[in-house]
């Protein structure tokens, strides 16, 4: 995707302020969220897969990335907590050079990288947790654990996570590679969005250090794209991987009982009230981003 692509399809202009709750939201997403997630995973999950989905995931990530591990959940939870850097370095950008009111076609190549680089942490953040998730119920099937109830991960998220799953490694790759993100705005090229030579003029790393421009399907973050219902979006989204959060500790604790021969229907009637709310905020979601496209 060529950085004037990208700027054709945000809002004409939006406040500063709605990139700075962003920041806000991204943030306590990733800290309240995310880590936790991946820190529990990666304690109580230390064999390698024994679903073929999971195999499925491991074998696309380790197509860039090369975890230490067996699986890929404490390599996913080492890079992800380098987000925190990258964050506090767009938070720097946004307050320092974004003026109150953001004209778009107006917009500068740092600028640009800065909203692009913030929807895709955002979209890290998203995936990271459906990974999860998901990667934990195909283990408790592969475990023999019964699950009498409709599961969130259905045929079509399934397929949704294979389809940006290289996307995810992809970019979880290339932020995570930059080791001083503040240095690498700063040498971002000080010219306007608009050019098309861009890169064999400047050279790459000064336009998209990041590499965050590189992915064709990867649609960005809709906040800047709509002017409408963000406050909804933004608390279903909050809502979802909140309850993500919960299920993934539920098919922890199933899948220790399951290994020791004592499955419990409490746990099976909470992940049945999970799954069911985490379904009915992933349609909404859907639906409102489809609405966009």
């Amino acid at each position: 995707m060529k950085i004037s692509d990208f700027i054709k399809k945000l809002l004409p202009f939006f406040a500063r302020s709605r990139v700075q709750e962003d920041l806000r939201n991204t943030t306590t997403e990733l800290q309240t969220m995310v880590l936790p997630t991946l820190k529990t995973a990666s304690a109580e999950v230390k064999g390698a897969f024994k679903s073929q989905e999971a195999k499925d995931f491991m074998a696309v990530y380790k197509l860039t990335l090369r975890p230490q591990g067996a699986n890929y959940f404490t390599d996913m939870f080492e890079r992800m907590g380098q987000l925190t850097k990258v964050l506090d370095a767009i938070t720097r950008v946004v307050n320092a050079e974004f003026e109150d009111k953001v004209v778009s076609a107006g917009m500068n190549v740092k600028k640009a990288n800065a909203v692009r680089l913030l929807g895709v942490i955002g979209f890290l953040n998203k995936f990271a947790m459906s990974l999860v998730n998901a990667t934990l119920h195909f283990e408790l099937q592969a475990a023999g654990a019964t699950m009498p109830y409709v599961s969130d991960v259905t045929p079509g998220e399934l397929a949704r996570l294979k389809k940006y799953m290289p996307d995810f490694v992809q970019f979880l790759n290339s932020v995570t590679a930059i080791k001083d993100p503040e240095q690498a705005f700063d040498e971002i090229a000080d010219v306007l969005v608009g050019a098309e030579t861009f890169s064999s003029v400047f050279g790459e790393t000064k336009i998209d250090p990041f590499k965050v421009f590189i992915a064709s399907d990867f649609r960005g973050n809709p906040l800047y794209m709509v002017g409408m219902m963000v406050a909804e979006y933004q608390h279903n989204q909050y809502k979802k991987m909140e309850a993500q959060k919960q299920a993934i500790e539920k098919r922890l604790i199933a899948m220790r009982r399951s290994a020791n021969g004592q499955p419990s229907p409490q746990v099976e009637r909470e992940l049945e009230v999970l799954t069911s709310r985490i379904a009915s905020l992933s349609e909404d979601m859907r639906k409102h981003e489809e609405s966009l496209a």
